[in-house]
């Protein structure tokens, strides 16, 4: 886990513990430009002392809008429903069923969310600075004229924890071990978003995957998934799976040396895998292999080498 090797100074930026109290958040909406698009519905789970204390989502009925195109949102919609499968619960009949007054639902929020955050608690996302923050900042301000971000040191990202984690323990990406340590002045929030961009091929850090590698309660039903309520509380379940794997380290003077270390060992190992492999190729060809000067020195030589290993 890679928190283990966050250092104390990096920690003590949110509290210097992994929290215990914290907002979860997930949201739906329409596309993804913050200008043109519409958040659907948001939610959220409070969690006081690792166990949530208050949770629900909101649907926001942008049909009564009036400066909403009916037509241009059933398109919207169906167009999801199409891309999301029948699952996908936020169809224009439930909008519109289910849904609540759009600008009441953001004023809420806001509230929440601007309370929250002044009194020092933290926020939880999944991938939630390039999708929750921006979509709902941006709602915040199209339609109440309010601005609105997490707080630097008040934010921790689930799927930046996972993918920072899945490359520390991959040899074959030692050459990134030490870039997925934070740097001694990232905020808990800036070193998120740089986890998050980082582009790797193969490599999923999505909520699905997530939940592959951390199982969670099986109570959970699976039929509510990508709804925003279920989502932010499947992160808390998230949070605590993480929390299992965590061994707090005072003191820790250099978090990066566990790396270094298993990164000299590959790349040790790998040099010997190639030496035997050379000397079998020459052996099944019939050729005698002759050590020269430069590549094996002299054994007194060798044995200085040896103890300075040691």
């Amino acid at each position: 886990m890679i928190i283990n090797a966050w250092s104390d100074v990096f920690k003590k930026k949110y509290g210097s513990t992994f929290p215990e109290n914290y907002l979860c958040l997930d949201t739906e909406y329409t596309g993804g430009s913050s200008e043109k698009d519409l958040v659907l519905e948001i939610g959220h789970a409070m969690v006081s002392d690792r166990k949530i204390i208050d949770g629900f989502s909101l649907v926001l009925n942008w049909y009564i809008h009036p400066e909403v195109s009916s037509p241009w949102l059933d398109y919207k919609l169906n167009n999801l429903r199409n891309f999301m499968g029948k699952d996908w619960q936020l169809t224009p009949d439930f909008l519109k069923s289910r849904g609540r007054d759009p600008i009441e639902s953001l004023r809420f929020y806001y509230k929440l969310f601007c309370t929250w955050g002044d009194s020092g608690g933290m926020f939880v996302g999944q991938n939630g600075l390039t999708a929750d923050e921006r979509m709902i900042s941006g709602a915040f301000q199209r339609f109440l004229g309010k601005s609105w971000k997490f707080p630097e040191n008040q934010y921790l990202d689930t799927g930046a924890i996972f993918k920072a984690t899945e490359i520390a323990k991959r040899q074959d990406l030692s050459h990134l071990h030490d870039i997925v340590l934070p740097h001694r002045s990232e905020s808990p929030k800036e070193y998120s978003r740089r986890i998050c961009s980082l582009r790797l091929s193969g490599l999923s850090w999505k909520l699905d995957k997530i939940i592959e590698t951390y199982p969670v309660s099986s109570a959970m039903e699976k039929a509510a998934r990508h709804t925003a309520g279920y989502d932010a509380e499947l992160l808390h379940h998230v949070m605590e799976s993480y929390r299992s794997e965590i061994t707090e380290k005072v003191g820790q003077d250099d978090p990066q040396a566990e790396y270094r270390k298993a990164q000299a060992k590959w790349e040790r190992d790998s040099k010997k895998a190639a030496s035997v492999s050379a000397e079998v190729e020459d052996e099944t060809q019939g050729r005698q292999t002759t050590p020269e000067p430069k590549q094996f020195p002299e054994p007194k030589r060798e044995n200085k080498r040896s103890q300075r290993r040691l």
